[in-house]
């Protein structure tokens, strides 16, 4: 096989292994192929697949060298209070939070970076009270842009005072 070079940009997707991966993107009149070299992230499995012709996706094989997405996990019927600080450089990839049945009492569920650099640069990146619209399943991607220092925290944090057993996963890869 002839090496090829590809000169353009790359998407990286994320879902649930269940979810069909995608072999075109853009509105239904104008369909484009996915780049080469696109990556699609299972955040229930923490597989990565990579697509080599825009269609075909194989399970992407670090070689070895690269430490892979990692998993910080909770569960319970009380409040949650989980922090991620792997000590080293990280980029946070996603988090996703399941609840056994939709609460009623408003109450958000957030996550922040607790800067290393004091608490001026604390910064909540995202927040949602989960009452509205009954919400029984939170999935947030970050990915590349989300890059943080060794000393960096990020706290996810949720009352819950209806007592909805959880499952929390935060899902990063060291840098």
């Amino acid at each position: 096989m002839a090496i090829t070079k590809h000169s353009i940009h790359v998407n990286r997707y994320f879902g649930a292994s269940t979810d069909t991966k995608p072999t075109t993107e853009g509105s239904s009149d104008v369909l484009v192929a996915i780049p080469v070299g696109s990556t699609f992230f299972e955040y229930d499995t923490g597989v990565l697949y990579v697509t080599y012709d825009g269609t075909n996706w194989v399970v992407k094989d670090d070689g070895g060298i690269g430490s892979g997405a990692l998993f910080s996990i909770a569960t319970g019927a009380a409040a949650i209070a989980k922090a991620v600080n792997p000590a080293v450089k990280f980029r946070l990839l996603a988090i996703t939070l399941h609840l056994s049945s939709a609460p009623t009492t408003s109450q958000s569920l957030t996550a922040t970076l607790d800067a290393g650099d004091g608490s001026a640069y604390d910064v909540v990146l995202v927040s949602r009270d989960l009452s509205v619209g009954s919400v029984t399943d939170q999935v947030w991607v970050f990915g590349l842009g989300y890059e943080f220092e060794a000393d960096d925290h990020i706290d996810i944090a949720y009352t819950n005072t209806d007592e909805r057993t959880y499952g929390l996963r935060i899902i990063y890869e060291l840098i």
